[in-house]
């Protein structure tokens, strides 16, 4: 398969495990964008600090944080995770793995704290960028 100009056919066998594990986890990210974040994160200088800017159930964070797993570096999410019960259209309308989530409101957020527990670097900021 080649999505992106990434062929996912020739992964090395961190990059197959970190695949693996993140595609367990509800979201929207592709494969292809998993195996990228992975990479760019691996690149960072030891304490560097990332800011992930919607973090809705932790698929992209987990990307991130096998990179940067068992180094200073620090991860920072920033996520309203509110209202997505009563959004009309938004990332829980459109993920076809949401339905195994309570319908209470901070279903999401505490989907995203069970995917990330695992992870000492990363701190949940909830808020907006306004």
């Amino acid at each position: 398969m080649n999505t992106m100009g990434l062929d996912l056919t020739n992964l090395d066998s961190n990059e197959k495990e970190v695949l693996e594990k993140v595609e367990s986890i509800g979201g929207h990210l592709l494969a292809s964008e998993i195996v990228v974040l992975f990479r760019l994160a691996k690149t960072l200088q030891n304490g560097s600090k990332i800011l992930e800017i919607g973090s809705y159930r932790g698929r992209s964070t987990n990307a991130l944080g096998h990179a940067i797993c068992g180094s200073d570096t620090e991860l920072y999410c920033l996520d309203i995770w509110q209202d997505y019960e009563s959004q009309t259209t938004g990332p829980r309308q459109t993920d076809s793995t949401a339905s195994n989530l309570s319908s209470t409101d901070f279903a999401v957020f505490e989907d995203f704290l069970r995917n990330t527990e695992w992870l000492d670097n990363v701190r949940a900021l909830r808020g907006s960028t306004r």
